[in-house]
C-alpha cells in the first residue's frame, strides 16, 4: 500500500489524540491511568527533538497511522540509554491494518533516526501489543529485559532495542567545498550522459558557489573519513534557482552523487534533508523537476512520496524535456 508519511500538521492533532485514544484505550493495550498522556499531540509536535510523523492516504487525505520519535534528552525520551532515540505512541487506524502502515511508519522513524546521526533507538510497549512485538522483531528489534519498568500508571512495560547502522552525514556546504560540490555534481551529470561537459549547462552545475549564494548548498559526507559523496541545491522561496516550486513550497535541484558513493543512502539523505528545510520553514511542500533519463531518481523520489505532477511540466531547450514531482511536508 502506498501512503503519505509526513510531519504532523496542528489541524491534524485532534485527530491524532483521537486515533491514539481509541487505539490504545478502546483495545486495552494500556492502563487507563495511561490515556491523558495520549492526548496533547500539540505538546509532542512542538518539541524540536520531537517528529509526530502521520501516514496519510495518498489519494483522500484520511489519516491512516501515527507515530512519534523522540531525539535523546527530551522530556518525551524513555525507555533508552544515553544518545539513543525513542520511539512512541505508533497506532495503526483499525481499517489500515494488513497493509504495511505500521512498519512504513516504523521505517520512517529509523529513517529521521539514521540522518540525526543517532545510532540505535529503543521503545517500551506493554504485554497485550503482541502485534506490534511481532512488527518490531520483523523490522529488527531485539528485547532488553534488563531495560524493562513498571509503568507509573501500572502493569510492566518491556523494552526493545535497535542498532542503526550510520548514515551520511548532511550540512550546508562550507566555502572550502564549493568547488569539491561542482565537481562532483558534474561529474554525476556527465557519467550518467545528462550533459555534455561542454554544454552551456555544464558550467552552472560546476559553479558550486553560485548555487551557495542564491540558494542553500547542500553537502553530504562520509562520517568516518570526512570526504564528499554528494551535493544537492535546496531553493527556498524567492530563490533564482527556483523553477517549477510554488510559493509555499520549497524545491531541490542538481542532486549528484559521486559514482563510488551509490547505493549508501546518500542521495535519500539529500533529500530528506530537503524536506525537513522545507517543513522548518513552514511551507507546504517540495517540488523538483528531472530528465526523462533519471530513472534512478525516479524510483528514489517516488519511495520518499514524492507524485508526478505533469502539470508542471515543462521544456527548457528544445531537446530537453523534463518532468515534475511534489509532495507534502
Amino acid at each position: 500500500m502506498t501512503t503519505l508519511l509526513r510531519d504532523a500538521r496542528p489541524a491534524e492533532y485532534a485527530d491524532i489524540a483521537r486515533l491514539l485514544q481509541d487505539v490504545y484505550g478502546g483495545e486495552e493495550l494500556v492502563r487507563p491511568g495511561y490515556l491523558p498522556a495520549l492526548e496533547d499531540t500539540a505538546a509532542r509536535a512542538q518539541d524540536p527533538a520531537t517528529d509526530v510523523v502521520v501516514a496519510l492516504d495518498p489519494d483522500t487525505g484520511a489519516l491512516l497511522g501515527t507515530a512519534t520519535v523522540v531525539l535523546p534528552g527530551t522530556l518525551w525520551t524513555s525507555a533508552t540509554q544515553e544518545g539513543e532515540a525513542t520511539l512512541r505512541m505508533l497506532a495503526v487506524h483499525p481499517r489500515a491494518r494488513g497493509r504495511g502502515v505500521g512498519a512504513a511508519l516504523l521505517g520512517e522513524c529509523v529513517a529521521r533516526t539514521r540522518l540525526a546521526g543517532i545510532a540505535a533507538m529503543g521503545l517500551h510497549t506493554t504485554d497485550a501489543m503482541r502485534d506490534a512485538h511481532r512488527l518490531y522483531a520483523r523490522c529488527g528489534f531485539t528485547r532488553a529485559p534488563e531495560r524493562d519498568e513498571e509503568a507509573r500508571s501500572g502493569g510492566m512495560l518491556r523494552a526493545f532495542t535497535l542498532g542503526i547502522a550510520p548514515g551520511p552525514t548532511v550540512w550546508t556546504a562550507e566555502p572550502e567545498e564549493y568547488d569539491e560540490a561542482g565537481r562532483i555534481t558534474l561529474e554525476a551529470y556527465v557519467g550518467d550522459g545528462l550533459v555534455n561537459a561542454t554544454d552551456s549547462y555544464a558550467g552552472r552545475l560546476a559553479d558550486g558557489k553560485r548555487r551557495a549564494i542564491d540558494a542553500e548548498l547542500l553537502v553530504a559526507t562520509d562520517h568516518v573519513a570526512g570526504r564528499l559523496l554528494g551535493t544537492a541545491t535546496y531553493c527556498p522561496p524567492g530563490s533564482p534557482y527556483s523553477e517549477v516550486a510554488r510559493p509555499d513550497e520549497g524545491e531541490f535541484r542538481m542532486l549528484g552523487v559521486a559514482p563510488n558513493a551509490r547505493g549508501r543512502g546518500v542521495g535519500e539523505a539529500l533529500v530528506r534533508t530537503v524536506l525537513r528545510r522545507a517543513h522548518a520553514g513552514g511551507l507546504r511542500g517540495v517540488a523538483l523537476s528531472t530528465s526523462t533519463k533519471m530513472h534512478t531518481a525516479h524510483r528514489l523520489y517516488e519511495r520518499l512520496g514524492f507524485v508526478r505532477d505533469p502539470e508542471r511540466d515543462w521544456v527548457p531547450e528544445p531537446d530537453v524535456a523534463l518532468l515534475a514531482y511534489a509532495r507534502e511536508v
